[in-house]
């Protein structure tokens, strides 16, 4: 590796160009430890599905592109460890090859090394929750679409959903459907009821069909009644259209959708919505749904606790500094999975706020972290 001396990192040039080799480093070695990860967790995808890519009605072309389709998911799971190790590898091997103590005599603290490190976390954290709302759901969705084609099972999707009952509080209206038909975003047997600020019912509306209207963002109901009804004076308007168009009821079609399936295939919006009224109907729904959601939202910053893991470690072994930084990484690694399991599995069960089962392994490896770097010495 490329030795760091002590005359060349005097000066605010030189400090920055300590920082443009450090995050180079850092990232050569991740993207090397993610594509051997990556290839690994197709290996494992491979093997573990084994019946369903040598089924009859599947070939090599098809086998290959479910496992391509398979990649953004390998990439979202490796990520993590990938980039803790590569943390740790090039902090140990400078510690190996003694360029630490350059640095350090250079008057370079410890903390100043890795801070380039840490920024770089928390940008590559950003990117992947970017990368897992516009790349992995999205391949998730086409492959779980695509494995029922090739089985020949389009008449049911994962997205279709019956029996849907909701209440819209921001536009006072009950909805009932008994059908949601993802492939055709229809909705069969479409029952609205709509009411007035003092809960009494103002119109029904009722259709057979609904389809949905992309130009517009919204419902088009077909084979309609309308019912208006006059409380007051015990009376009820009847009336019948082919079609009709009310902007009252215009949620979007992955609002729709089986839910039980992914809450992380809904777009952010409209996952916030179905929590909302999910909240107001099963408390039990609500917290499973919520943690899903809220481990879709943060598990981006899995990089960041991974390489503030690395970081922390203390690298003063006398010998064999990359095995045991290697391993000394790794046990707070699985510490912080195992915290993360049971809080997750606490959430769900309502033990704890939804939000927790996130928060507090974060919390926990955190100050796990600190207290590892107040012995470091710089």
């Amino acid at each position: 590796m490329k030795k760091i001396h002590v005359m060349h990192i005097s000066g605010r040039g030189h400090v920055r160009l300590l920082d443009k080799y450090t995050v180079i480093s850092v990232i050569k070695i991740g993207l090397v430890t993610l594509s051997l990860c990556t290839l690994m967790m197709l290996l494992v995808e491979l093997f573990a599905n084994f019946q369903t890519y040598t089924e009859s009605y599947m070939n090599f072309k098809r086998a290959s592109y479910l496992l391509i389709l398979r990649i953004p998911y390998a990439i979202s799971l490796t990520i993590g460890p990938a980039f803790l190790f590569a943390t740790t590898f090039f902090i140990s091997s400078i510690y190996s090859n003694n360029e630490m103590i350059a640095l350090l005599s250079a008057g370079i603290p410890y903390y100043r090394v890795v801070t380039p490190i840490c920024l770089f976390s928390i940008v590559a954290s950003l990117f992947m929750f970017f990368f897992n709302e516009y790349v992995y759901i999205p391949s998730n969705v086409r492959y779980n679409t695509t494995l029922d084609i090739y089985k020949n099972s389009d008449n049911t999707y994962e997205g279709d959903n019956s029996n849907i009952f909701y209440v819209d509080r921001e536009n006072n209206y009950i909805v009932k459907i008994d059908r949601y038909v993802d492939r055709r975003q229809e909705l069969a047997g479409v029952d609205i009821i709509f009411k007035n600020e003092d809960g009494s019912v103002s119109e029904c509306i009722t259709a057979r069909l609904a389809k949905w209207i992309v130009s517009q963002k919204t419902w088009e109901l077909q084979n309609v009644k309308k019912y208006d009804i006059d409380e007051d004076n015990f009376y009820i308007l009847t009336s019948e259209e082919d079609t009709l168009i009310d902007s009252r009821f215009s949620r979007e079609p992955d609002f729709f959708k089986d839910i039980r399936s992914d809450i992380q295939t809904m777009s952010i919006p409209n996952a916030i919505d179905y929590l909302r009224t999910i909240r107001n109907l099963s408390v039990t729904r609500y917290n499973e749904l919520a943690t899903d959601f809220y481990e879709r939202v943060l598990s981006c910053f899995t990089i960041f606790v991974m390489m503030l893991v690395s970081i922390s470690i203390n690298l003063r072994f006398k010998k064999n500094v990359l095995l045991f930084s290697i391993i000394a990484s790794l046990s707070l690694g699985v510490i912080y999975y195992v915290t993360q399991l049971v809080t997750l599995l606490l959430a769900k069960q309502g033990m704890i706020a939804p939000l927790l089962g996130m928060v507090i392994p974060f919390i926990v490896i955190t100050v796990v972290a600190f207290i590892s770097a107040s012995s470091i010495r710089s």
